[in-house]
Formats: structure tokens, C-alpha cells, sequence
């Protein structure tokens, strides 16, 4: 009898060959993954046993994906190579048998594709395979329509007639989606006196300038004082990411930023400086609440918009003076693109919240497949429905599914339809769930209560359309 299992691995034997490199130290279950790999048509390009032998071969070679243990042979485990493959936008999912919450805490800072507990069965890597190339396809596609949308945005705000104060907290919201921060530090590093502007996010939407004058309130730390510490700190010139140990080597370098962190309870930030001209550096600084907020894909991602950046301060700042253009003159605002939206159904304004928020924002303008977690009762389906409202799809159908509630043999008709006498039974034509949301929105409820059988089928359907 053939499982549903096998379509997978059938479906794979008229594409491309995937390369996959197991980094595993236990012999009997490498060899394991390997038949499984291959009797599946992938191609495995090695088998190694630590840290130090990946990265050999990652010198000479680039795997699709890499299936990864995370206790190794050496000095080095796996979620230390995690933090490398990341950096080479290189695919993994770990495989382990200790699945702990420190463990699990520690592996979800390098944004894996998946985690597998041991001992595993051959389903459990097929399918785990399966959704994370189907992942990865659709995060460059993803990436490049963010960057799209972020150079759209900045361009809009430079032909604005808003002036810096209105400026700013709009350039918050535009990035905030992307970037997430609770306080924004902008300004030049090399003047005499510490003139930076901070942006600090109050709610949804809502961003509050902090002038030198203000912090100096809210730290009860005169100007002058102030000043001196800021001379104190060295300019930034490479961009760089500060979370915990590194965050607090850093602050004996930039004292300025531990005085802000410890003011505003910070525990990451991350420095993006610009070269404006032959000797001005202008210096973007996003702080963070959380532990590991940023990364290197937040890096790649300013650097591509380094030109419409630096474009930005140009037009609303003085180079010449090292300072912002406190006024232009009083002109009619422009919406230019930035209304703020409400998230109809759902309130709070904790930091959890609010990175909730975020990821509606950054999911909704997307046309891609979104996997929402949560108990039963935490408002999957509230949070369904504003990506849907926030999407181009919006004027279309919203169609929600239970699927715990659907009889496993009523399935496929309920979801694909049916045409006339096509079963018995059959009496009249039905048009499935699928077709009824065309051009819209699906949101399939309690999925994990389907069938293995039935989640392959749904599977190959989000992958093909």
C-alpha cells in the first residue's frame, strides 16, 4: 500500500536534484537520513561529524539545505554553525534529541526551517523537507518585494512637503515593519556636541521625537554632562548588531548608547552608519526591549537601501551644518502613503503585541502562504482576518475552514468541489472552498487535526498555486 509519504517522494524524482549536507555525529542514524535522502531523490553531498568538517566543505561547496544535530563531535555544536549558515543564507533544520526549552530558546535565534526531536521517522523528515523548500522559494521572492516596497515608501516621504518633525515618525512606521525597534536613534557622529534625535514607539502607530532637551529630562542628566559622555564614545563606521555579551563590551566603547539602553530598558541594538560625503557619518541606531532582536539579514537589508538613505537625510538635513532642517515651511501634510492602519478585533501594546503587529504588516501586501501558531482561543482567526484586511486581496472573499470539524471522507469535495455524476452520490455540481476564496483569502482552522493524507494533499496545493 502506498502512504502519502510516497507522493512526496515520488514528486521529486522529475525535478532537480536538492543537495543536502547532514551534519551528524551519531553514524547509524547519518547513514538513516542518507537512504532516506536518496531513496527520495535527494542528493546528499556528505556526512560529517562536526563543526570544522561542515565549514571544509562549505568552502568548496554550497548546499541546498543542511539537516543539522545540534550536540557535535569538537568543541563547537550545532546552533553555533546555525549562526554561520544563516550569515551564508544558507537553509538548515535541526534534528536532535534534546528538545529542552533552553535548547529550543537557543535554536530559535538562528531562525531555523524546522526542528526535528529524535528518534525520527522517514515522514517526519520528508514533510519537514517539503515545507521548508517551499520556504525557502518563497523567501527570496519575499525578500525582493519588501525591498521593493521599502524603496517605494522612502521615495514617497523625500517628495513629501512634511517637515523633520513629521517626517521622522513617519520614516518610523515605514520601517518599523521591516526593522523593529522600541527607539530609534538618527543623527551625524561627528560633531562636537551630541545633537541626535530619538524616535520612541508609544503604540501601534504612534512615535514620540525625543530631542536632546527631552532625553536629558528623562535621564535627569544635565546637557553638559550629557555632552561629555557623548564625546567620550568612539563614531561608528562599520555596521553592527550588540546583544548581550557583545552589548555590554560595547557600552564601555559608545557610552552614550549604554546611558540610553539603561534608560529605556534596552537589551539589543543594532548601529547602521552611512559615509555622507568625504568625512560625515551619519548613523542610524535601532534599539530593542528583547534579547537578539537583529541580525545580519537586518544588515543586508539596510545596505540595499543605502542610496534611498542617504537621499532621505539629504532631504532633511543640512550637511554642511551637521544638523537637521528644523523647519521648511508650513505646508498642507501629505499622507504620502503612510495611514496609519488599526488592527480591528485585537488590543494591547506589550512589546509581545506589538511584534505581533509587526508581522501582520510585514505578511498582509505579500501574495505567499502565512503559518499561524497558537492555542486554540489565542485569536488565530482575528489575526487571519486583518492580514486579509490589510492585504490587496481585501475586496475579496474571506473564507474560513475548520478543519478539525470536516468528516475526513467529505474532505476533498468540501475543499477542490465537484462536477455532476463525478461520484455517487453526486447529484448536482459543487464549487470547493479553494475556488470560492479565488482571488481572496483561505484561512484552514486547526489544520494539525487533519490527516496526514489530507495535509500532503492541502500541502501540494499551497505549493503549486
Amino acid at each position: 500500500m502506498e502512504t502519502p509519504f510516497k507522493e512526496i517522494a515520488d514528486s521529486y524524482k522529475t525535478t532537480v536534484h536538492k543537495r543536502i549536507l547532514i551534519v551528524e555525529d551519531q553514524f547509524i542514524e547519518a547513514h538513516d537520513l542518507q537512504l532516506i535522502l536518496e531513496k527520495a531523490n535527494y542528493e546528499v553531498i556528505g556526512i560529517v561529524r562536526s563543526v570544522d568538517q561542515a565549514l571544509e566543505i562549505l568552502e568548496t561547496q554550497k548546499p541546498d539545505l543542511v539537516l543539522l544535530d545540534i550536540m557535535l563531535k569538537g568543541d563547537k555544536n550545532g546552533i553555533e554553525l546555525a549562526h554561520i549558515l544563516r550569515k551564508k543564507c544558507i537553509g538548515f533544520i535541526f534534528i536532535s534529541a534534546n528538545s529542552s526549552k533552553q535548547i529550543l530558546d537557543k535554536a530559535k535565534t538562528t531562525h531555523p526551517f524546522g526542528f526535528i526531536v529524535k528518534p525520527f521517522r522517514e515522514q517526519d523528515i520528508l514533510t519537514t523537507l517539503e515545507i521548508a523548500f517551499f520556504r525557502l522559494d518563497y523567501s527570496l521572492e519575499s525578500q525582493l518585494l519588501q525591498q521593493s516596497e521599502l524603496k517605494n515608501n522612502i521615495t514617497d516621504l523625500i517628495r513629501s512637503n512634511l517637515n523633520i518633525e513629521d517626517a521622522l515618525p513617519a520614516f518610523a512606521k515605514i520601517i518599523q515593519t521591516f526593522v523593529t525597534f522600541d527607539y530609534l536613534e538618527v543623527g551625524f557622529e561627528n560633531t562636537d556636541q551630541y545633537s541626535n534625535l530619538g524616535i520612541i514607539r508609544k503604540n501601534i502607530g504612534q512615535y514620540q521625537i525625543i530631542t536632546v532637551q527631552k532625553l536629558s529630562q528623562i535621564t535627569e542628566i544635565p546637557l553638559k554632562e550629557l555632552n561629555e559622555t557623548y564625546r567620550k564614545s568612539s563614531i561608528a563606521i562599520v555596521p553592527g548588531v550588540y546583544s548581550e555579551e557583545s552589548l555590554i563590551k560595547n557600552f564601555q566603547a559608545a557610552p552614550i548608547k549604554g546611558l540610553i539602553s539603561h534608560n529605556f530598558g534596552i537589551k539589543s541594538y543594532l548601529v547602521f552608519p552611512l559615509s555622507i560625503g568625504d568625512s560625515n557619518h551619519f548613523s542610524f541606531t535601532f534599539y530593542s526591549r528583547n534579547f537578539n532582536a537583529y541580525s545580519d539579514e537586518n544588515l543586508k537589508l539596510l545596505a540595499t537601501l543605502e542610496s534611498s538613505l542617504s537621499q532621505l537625510i539629504a532631504r532633511f538635513y543640512s550637511i554642511e551644518q551637521k544638523s537637521y532642517v528644523k523647519k521648511i515651511k508650513p505646508l498642507q501634510k501629505e499622507e504620502a502613503k503612510i495611514a496609519e492602519t488599526g488592527f480591528e478585533g485585537i488590543i494591547g501594546d506589550s512589546s509581545q503585541m506589538l511584534t505581533v503587529f509587526n508581522y501582520i504588516k510585514r505578511v498582509a501586501p505579500s501574495d505567499t502562504s502565512v503559518l499561524i501558531l497558537g492555542e486554540s482561543g489565542t485569536g488565530k482567526e482575528k489575526i487571519a482576518q486583518n492580514i486579509h484586511a490589510l492585504s490587496s486581496r481585501k475586496d475579496k472573499p474571506l473564507v474560513i475552514i475548520n478543519c478539525g470539524a470536516i468528516p475526513e471522507n467529505l474532505a476533498e469535495s468540501l475543499f477542490f468541489g465537484h462536477e455532476k455524476g463525478s461520484f455517487t452520490g453526486a447529484l448536482e455540481r459543487r464549487i470547493g472552498k479553494f475556488e470560492l476564496a479565488n482571488g481572496g483569502t483561505i484561512f484552514l482552522d486547526e489544520i494539525g487535526e487533519m490527516s496526514p493524507a489530507l495535509q500532503v494533499k492541502l500541502l501540494r496545493v499551497l505549493q503549486e498555486n
